[in-house]
């Protein structure tokens, strides 16, 4: 779709190769999720997820009809993908087997009405109320809900910008700009959710800040 002169174009495409990539960086985000998060109690955390929004666009621009500014920002190729994920459910633990049924799977009591702490996030995380559970008592199996904690959500935003210069009628220049989290938004791990733990409740990992790369190339 072409817009007037002077006005910026916008193009919803599938095989655009800079927008490729960031399709495909979410992807292999989405098997790590996969991956990690799969329950020990055998099913799948991911088929638990309330919500997961992905959009993605390619922005051409087009501004004036010659010059030198309309030589220089003319003909970038910006494509941004943005992805929301909505927690991950993960299962209370009492890390004991208190049901004495050697299988180790036993879930705690709840006691409390309070789930979260909404404290200030840091370097160590108290995100569950550590007051939350207590031990399922001897040859009982507890009556926390299986997968009834859920993690913080994931907000990521990556951004590609390309552009080909025409130097010759053999010789290409291909500049290429990437950014993973763009936003720098800090994304937190799983708490641990074991009581037997000192660290229950705490989160103590995160994923990965912003990552910026640059790449250029001759196209003969």
């Amino acid at each position: 779709m072409t817009g007037d002169t002077g006005k910026p174009t916008i193009l919803l495409v599938e095989d655009d190769a800079a927008h490729a990539e960031l399709i495909e960086r979410a992807l292999q985000d989405s098997k790590v999720d996969h991956q990690l998060h799969h329950s020990s109690d055998g099913d799948d955390a991911l088929a638990y997820l309330e919500g997961l929004f992905n959009a993605s666009m390619v922005y051409s621009s087009q501004f004036g009809r010659g010059g030198l500014l309309s030589h220089l920002l003319s003909h970038w190729n910006i494509a941004p993908l943005v992805r929301y994920q909505s927690g991950l459910p993960v299962n209370p633990a009492s890390g004991k087997d208190n049901s004495l049924t050697g299988v180790g799977n036993d879930r705690p009591n709840v006691a409390s009405t309070t789930t979260y702490t909404g404290a200030p996030h840091g370097l160590l995380y108290q995100y569950v109320n550590p007051n939350l559970y207590v031990p399922n008592p001897i040859g009982t199996y507890g009556n926390a809900g299986h997968n009834s904690l859920r993690g913080p959500g994931y907000f990521d935003v990556d951004v590609a910008v390309t552009r080909e210069f025409k130097l010759y009628e053999r010789l290409t220049f291909h500049a290429r700009g990437e950014a993973f989290n763009a936003l720098n938004h800090p994304n937190f791990g799983l708490p641990n959710t074991n009581i037997s733990s000192s660290s229950f409740g705490q989160i103590r990992s995160a994923r990965d800040p912003r990552i910026l790369q640059a790449s250029m190339k001759l196209i003969f």
